[in-house]
């Protein structure tokens, strides 16, 4: 995933990364994506996404976990 979105630049990018070098959680619409759910916790919101892939709601699992942030996710492995 880095390498996709930072090219040659990926190791050197991941190496700033003050978290434990979880390299997808660098990407800039994650920076935005962080800062509208604290937004929202802050301000006692709830906040909707929606996904095409299940790989990307993995990563936003994993990022709101990371983030602390209760979630709950849908998707066809759900029971009816």
């Amino acid at each position: 995933f880095c390498d996709i979105a930072f090219g040659p630049d990926a190791a050197r990018i991941a190496a700033l990364c003050r978290d434990d070098g979880d390299q997808a959680l660098l990407c800039g619409k994650i920076a935005v994506l962080r800062r509208i759910v604290r937004r929202a916790v802050r301000e006692r919101r709830k906040v909707l996404l929606f996904a095409h892939m299940t790989r990307t709601l993995d990563l936003l699992q994993h990022f709101l976990a990371r983030e602390h942030v209760a979630h709950a996710r849908m998707d066809g492995s759900v029971p009816a």
